[in-house]
């Protein structure tokens, strides 16, 4: 078993500086003789996780390992998710995926060319809907439409820095809830 003497962490608890030892008796000598210049060193197991992982906390003397990081994939499957969960509409789910997006373009296509007044559909979630002219579904479609973007801009940023629990809602937008149109 191999031990390590923390010396230095950085503001953020990354590691500065360390020394590794095979013997625990060499690893306390280090920071016993370090001890002046930095008397927060302390010795650990060393940990068989890389020390990227390390999350140092030097009044407590303590390393937690940090779990890894989400993968782009997983951080672009997580939005592919949300908006395939979509947004409440009248408190029911309203799907944002491209089929749905389809669906209220020619609904609005529709009322525009004077082709219907009058359009009933069910969602997936079973809730119908009676639209009765072109700024129903227009509604529907600016916000299906505003909250896709904002989960695609917020997809693209965490895949910069993917955290490791890509699915908790504090890293997305949050999902809108509009009145329902009819």
């Amino acid at each position: 078993m191999s031990h390590t003497a923390i010396v230095a962490v950085t503001p953020e608890g990354r590691l500065a500086k360390r020394a590794d030892f095979t013997k625990e008796s060499d690893a306390l000598a280090h920071v016993d003789k370090v001890s002046a210049r930095f008397p927060d060193a302390f010795v650990i197991e060393t940990p068989s996780e890389p020390e990227t992982d390390w999350l140092i906390d030097m009044s407590s003397q303590t390393v937690v390992i940090r779990p890894p990081a989400a993968t782009t994939a997983e951080v672009s499957e997580e939005a592919e998710r949300r908006i395939a969960e979509g947004i409440l509409v009248g408190g029911e789910p309203f799907r944002c995926d491209g089929e749905s997006r389809q669906r209220l373009q020619e609904m609005i296509d529709r009322f525009e060319s004077g082709e219907t007044t009058r359009q009933t559909f069910r969602t997936a979630a079973g809730r119908q809907f009676t639209l009765t002219n072109a700024a129903q579904p227009k509604a529907l479609a600016k916000a299906v439409g505003d909250y896709v973007a904002a989960l695609l801009e917020r997809s693209a940023e965490l895949q910069a820095d993917p955290p490791p629990d890509v699915a908790d809602d504090r890293h997305w937008p949050p999902r809108p809830s509009i009145p329902s149109p009819t």
